[in-house]
C-alpha cells in the first residue's frame, strides 16, 4: 500500500512535537508538519501542496474550515478536540485570578458546560454558532470585565486581537492518534486523494503584492493586478529578463523599478505537461534606514502572537494592562522605565501595535549597540524615519546615551515637531523608583511625556499566579508538554523569592521546571532546583538566592556552597575568600553529609 503524503498544518509547535512523538506507531503515513496561524495558513499549504503533493492535510478549528474551503481538491480532516482535552485546559484555567469564561462551539461548549458541572467549577460556558457571533460575544465579555477566554483555535484568535488573554484547549495524545487511525482508514478506502489545489487561486488569495506566471514562451497566464498600468515596471522587467528566470529553479534580484527599491523572486514549477515561471515582487517601504546594529524596524511575526494577549504576557495582566490600554492612542510621547527583565520592550510594542500607528512601520533605536557614526547618518539622510511622517519610533536604552548624543537628540525634539509627526516611545533601564537617566530626567521636566513604570516582579506578586497560568500554558503549546500548573508549595517558593531578574527570569524558572517535572504539574522540588541554580547579573552585583528564612546554620551552610561553586570547589581558595580556616569548611560542608 502506498505511503500516505501527509500534511498537519499545527497552531502551536507544542502539538507538533505531539505529532512526531506518536507517528512513530504509523509507518504508512510520511508526515509534513507545518507550524502555522490560521492567517498565512493558505499560503503555506499553497507551498508545501506544490512541493511536496500532499494527498490530505489534517488541522484544527478555524484554520480547518478555512483549508476546507480554499482547497476544494484536496481533504481536510480535523483535529479533534476530546474531552481529556477539554479536561486539562479547564482545570489549568482554575489557577487564573481574575474573571474569565469558556467560550467555544456547541460540541465543546456542551463537553465542557458537563465537566464544569461535574467538577463543581461556576464557570460561565458560551456556546457560539460563527466566527461571527464568536466576535460578538467576546466584545460582549469583555464590557463586563472578563479578562481571558478559554476556547478553541477560533475564539482564541479573536479574544487575542481583542486584548484578552486566552488559555487554548489543546489537542493531546489521545486526539492525536485518532486523527492518524482515521487518515489510515481513509488511504485504505481511497489510495489517491484528490489533485493538489489550483495553486493560482492561492497565490491570489494570500500574496499582497505584484503575482505573474507565464508558460515557457513568457506568455502571461495569470496576474493578480486588475490594472496593469500600476504595475508596468514589474511587467517590462520580467519581460527583459525572462530567459534568466526561466533557467533557474529559484532566482532572487533587486531592482529600481519606477524609483522604487524592490525584490522580485521568481520559481519554475515543472510538470509532465508544462513549465511555468511564478514571478512575485514587493516594493521596498522606502523610508527604512540602512540596516544596522543599533537601528532596525520591529518586526511582527503573526505566530508569536496567534495564542497571545495582544500586550504580550507580562503586560495582559492587572495595572500594567490598564496603563498600556490608555496610553496607546496618547499623541504625547511615552517613557517606558522599569529594571531589567520587566518587559520594557514588550510595553512598547504593545504600545505600537494597539496604537493610531499600528499599520505603520515601528523604528526601534537602540543606544547600547548605536555607535556616533549611524547616529549622525541617522539625522543627515533622507531616508531617516525621523524625518518621516505617521510612523512609530522607539528609542531604547536611553541610560546607555553618551552626553553628546543627548545633546543632539534634546536639540531635535526642541527643534522639530517629531513628536506630533509621529508615535514616539522612549524607555530606560533604571532601578525602581530611582531616575538616574539624564534623558528620562529631561523627558519628564521638558516634554508632554507620558510615564508608563514597567514594575518589577517583587512589587506584582498578587498578578503571580494569573501571570504563571498564562506562562504555563505558552509553555504547553511550545513544548508539547501537558501541564495542569503549579502545586501549592510550588507558588510559594515562587512567591517567597526576590526575582532580580522580573519577568525575564520568571519565564526562564519556569520553563526550566517544566522540563524537569515527570507528573502534571510542577512541584515545589522543580521550583527550588532552578533557583538555587539561579545568579543573576543586577546593576553590577551578584544576586543569589540564599533562603534568609531559615536558621543561621542552614544560611551559613548555603554561603559556603556557594562560594565553594564560585571557586571551583577549591577549600582553600573558599577558606581565604570567607577568612575562616579550611578546617572550619570542611565542617561546615559536612554537617549537612
Amino acid at each position: 500500500m502506498r505511503c500516505v503524503r501527509l500534511l498537519a498544518v499545527l497552531p502551536y509547535e507544542g502539538l507538533k512535537e505531539l505529532f512526531l512523538a506518536q507517528i512513530k506507531e504509523f509507518p504508512e503515513i510520511r508526515l509534513t508538519t507545518v507550524v502555522s496561524s490560521r492567517f498565512n495558513a493558505v499560503r503555506m499549504v499553497a507551498d508545501k501542496i506544490s512541493r511536496e503533493k500532499c494527498d490530505m492535510v489534517i488541522s484544527r478549528g478555524g484554520t480547518a474550515e478555512l483549508l476546507r474551503k480554499e482547497f476544494c481538491d484536496i481533504m481536510v480532516l480535523d483535529i479533534p478536540v476530546g474531552f481529556d482535552d477539554i479536561f486539562r485546559a479547564v482545570l489549568l484555567a482554575q489557577n487564573y485570578k481574575e474573571k474569565f469564561a469558556i467560550v467555544s462551539f456547541p460540541s465543546i461548549a456542551e463537553n465542557a458546560r458537563n465537566l464544569c458541572n461535574m467538577l463543581q467549577y461556576n464557570n460561565e460556558v458560551f456556546a457560539i454558532e460563527s466566527e461571527k457571533e464568536s466576535e460578538k460575544k467576546l466584545r460582549e465579555l469583555r464590557k463586563l470585565g472578563y479578562t481571558m477566554v478559554v476556547g478553541d483555535v477560533t475564539t482564541a484568535s479573536h479574544a487575542n486581537q481583542l486584548g484578552m488573554n486566552t488559555i487554548l484547549m489543546m489537542s493531546g495524545e489521545n486526539s492525536v492518534r485518532a486523527v492518524l487511525r482515521q487518515v489510515v482508514e481513509i488511504n485504505k478506502i481511497k489510495q489517491e486523494s484528490a489533485r493538489q489545489l489550483d495553486y493560482l487561486q492561492g497565490i491570489k488569495e494570500t500574496m499582497p503584492d505584484f503575482i505573474g506566471i507565464y508558460d515557457e514562451a513568457g506568455n502571461v497566464l495569470f496576474t493578480n493586478r486588475q490594472d496593469p498600468d500600476s504595475y508596468t515596471g514589474f511587467a517590462d522587467f520580467i519581460r527583459e529578463n525572462f530567459e534568466i528566470l526561466k533557467k533557474q529553479d529559484e532566482f532572487q534580484t533587486e531592482a529600481n523599478i519606477n524609483k522604487k527599491i524592490c525584490i522580485l523572486h521568481s520559481r519554475v514549477r515543472k510538470t509532465e505537461d508544462d513549465v511555468n515561471v511564478i514571478v512575485y515582487g514587493r516594493q521596498i517601504y522606502d523610508g527604512a534606514p540602512e540596516k544596522t546594529a543599533g537601528i532596525t524596524i520591529m518586526e511582527e511575526n503573526e505566530e508569536d502572537y496567534v495564542f497571545e494577549s495582544s500586550f504580550g504576557v507580562a503586560n495582559s495582566i492587572g495595572k500594567m494592562k490598564d496603563a498600556i490600554s490608555k496610553y496607546c492612542d496618547v499623541q504625547e510621547p511615552v517613557l517606558i522605565l522599569g529594571e531589567k527583565g520587566c518587559g520594557k520592550d514588550a510595553a512598547a510594542a504593545s504600545l505600537h501595535r494597539l496604537g493610531y500607528n499600528r499599520n505603520s512601520p515601528c523604528f526601534v533605536i537602540d543606544y547600547a549597540n548605536m555607535t556616533m557614526r549611524e547616529w549622525n547618518d541617522f539625522f543627515v539622510k533622507t531616508s531617516s524615519p525621523l524625518l518621516d511622517v505617521k510612523c512609530t519610533v522607539y528609542f531604547k536604552n536611553l541610560q546607555e546615551m553618551t552626553d553628546e548624543l543627548q545633546k543632539i537628540l534634546v536639540e531635535f525634539i526642541e527643534n522639530t515637531n517629531l513628536c506630533r509627526r509621529n508615535q514616539v516611545i522612549f524607555s530606560a533601564v533604571i532601578k525602581f523608583e530611582e531616575k538616574n537617566c539624564k534623558m528620562a530626567e529631561y523627558l519628564l521636566a521638558r516634554t508632554k511625556c507620558v510615564l508608563l513604570q514597567a514594575m518589577p516582579l517583587r512589587k506584582r506578586m498578587e498578578e503571580l499566579p494569573s501571570l504563571v497560568a498564562i506562562y504555563v500554558s505558552e509553555i504547553n503549546m511550545r513544548t508539547g508538554k501537558q501541564l495542569l500548573g503549579l502545586d501549592g508549595e510550588a507558588m510559594d517558593a515562587l512567591a517567597g523569592y526576590s526575582w532580580p531578574g522580573n519577568i525575564t527570569q520568571l519565564k526562564r524558572v519556569l520553563l526550566e521546571a517544566a522540563f524537569l517535572a515527570d507528573g502534571n504539574y510542577i512541584t515545589a522540588k522543580n521550583i527550588k532546583t532552578c533557583i538555587e541554580n539561579e545568579m543573576f547579573e543586577l546593576d553590577g552585583s551578584v544576586v543569589c538566592n540564599i533562603d534568609l528564612n531559615q536558621s543561621l546554620d542552614d544560611i551559613t551552610y548555603d554561603v559556603v556552597r556557594m562560594v565553594m561553586k564560585e571557586e571551583g570547589d577549591s577549600k582553600k581558595k573558599a577558606a581565604e575568600r570567607l577568612k575562616i580556616s579550611r578546617t572550619t569548611v570542611w565542617r561546615i560542608l559536612n554537617s549537612r553529609e
